[in-house]
């Protein structure tokens, strides 16, 4: 009974509240479920520090992929097939930095590479110059807690892989394998969740 006199309170006031627009009560239940799920809004300052890598990270382009029979479970399976071929690289061994003045910086196996970076805290994209190369990479980030999510495009991401593990064929014939699960779903986005330092 409580409940029900609960959501009719909430209907009410839904339905009685003038001048709020769609978008502002979208903005408000977005705020609500972040609060909830402990997520925070992404900023320039939410990815400033220093991370390190902790796990493959799988994300779905839009919702409609998530309808897709099976789109979740494919994901698990390409993150199950990801923390093979990052073990068999090496990457907890994979560091990256980000600073205020939108410097960048990536450590791997004692290397280090220096960058740029621009973030757009509307979509999410991280847009990467290293200082070795004129090319770009784009990063979808979102960050929760202390967790920073990097997804690459997952084709891009395949192609480094296999080029990267061209030197080992097993670790090539995972990447290959997480390359035919990838063209089963357009929108398909990997890459990393990393933990503040």
């Amino acid at each position: 009974m409580k409940t029900r006199n609960i959501l009719w309170l909430v209907f009410w006031v839904v339905l009685g509240s003038t001048g709020a627009s769609a978008q502002d009560w979208k903005s408000i239940l977005g705020d609500v479920l972040q609060q909830t799920v402990g997520g925070q809004t992404l900023s320039e300052q939410a990815v400033i520090g220093q991370w390190q890598y902790a796990s493959p990270y799988c994300r779905l382009e839009s919702d409609e992929l998530l309808a897709k029979a099976g789109g979740q479970v494919a994901a698990s399976q390409v993150e199950s097939r990801l923390e093979s071929v990052y073990r068999a690289l090496g990457m907890e061994q994979f560091s990256c930095s980000f600073a205020a003045e939108g410097k960048c910086s990536f450590g791997y196996k004692g290397k280090e590479v220096a960058g740029t970076y621009t973030l757009d805290t509307d979509s999410g994209m991280m847009t990467i110059t290293l200082s070795k190369t004129p090319a770009t990479i784009r990063a979808q980030v979102s960050v929760s807690g202390n967790t920073l999510s990097m997804a690459f495009e997952a084709d891009r991401l395949i192609s480094a892989l296999k080029s990267l593990t061209d030197l080992a064929a097993g670790i090539s014939s995972q990447a290959e394998l997480i390359g035919s699960l990838v063209e089963s779903y357009d929108g398909l986005w990997l890459g990393f969740e990393l933990q503040g330092q």
